[in-house]
């Protein structure tokens, strides 16, 4: 195994891990361990700390870099909903949506914040400033359910950016 395949290996294992949702842990299970150098002689083997340390690092930092380039300098419809994980935490998810491809820019767990407009505001416009500085997209719209804080919200983003469309979105209706 060369280091460049090594390193191959370990990016694609970690987005495999992913994809099936399986856990870190698995790659340090015996029988993991068996199958794979059953299969493949020799195959180095990242442990659970490398991959979801350094070499998901890795390839955050490349899935970002990849949009980068596919969206800066374009028209952008941002969007955010939230909803509760399997753990009872406030999960707020916000997405660029570029020529009719979502793109997904950052989840927060809110759980600890008031759930109010100018919260939500708040949050809103750190992900268009990152949106603009650091994606280079020019966003002309923002989308939300219905409820009254994103309502309230979408008032006070119309009211700071004059120019910004604002709507509910329709399968929230």
């Amino acid at each position: 195994w060369t280091p460049e395949r090594s390193q191959l290996f370990a990016a694609m294992l970690c987005r495999l891990l992913i994809m099936c949702n399986i856990a870190w842990h698995a790659v340090e299970q015996p029988y993991w361990r068996y199958f794979f150098e059953m299969w493949l002689p020799g195959v180095p083997m990242p442990g659970r700390k490398e991959l979801s340390g350094r070499i998901l690092d890795q390839q955050a930092t490349e899935c970002n870099e990849r949009m980068k380039a596919e969206v800066g300098g374009k028209l952008a419809t941002g969007q955010c909903d939230g909803w509760k994980d399997i753990c009872k935490a406030s999960i707020v998810a916000f997405m660029m949506n570029v020529e009719y491809t979502p793109w997904l820019i950052n989840t927060i767990d809110i759980s600890r914040q008031v759930k109010d407009a100018q919260n939500l505001l708040k949050l809103v416009l750190d992900e268009i400033k990152y949106a603009t500085e650091v994606l280079k997209l020019t966003v002309v719209a923002w989308c939300t359910d219905a409820s009254g804080e994103s309502r309230g919200m979408r008032n006070l983003l119309v009211a700071k950016f004059k120019w910004i469309i604002v709507v509910d979105c329709w399968a929230h209706q």
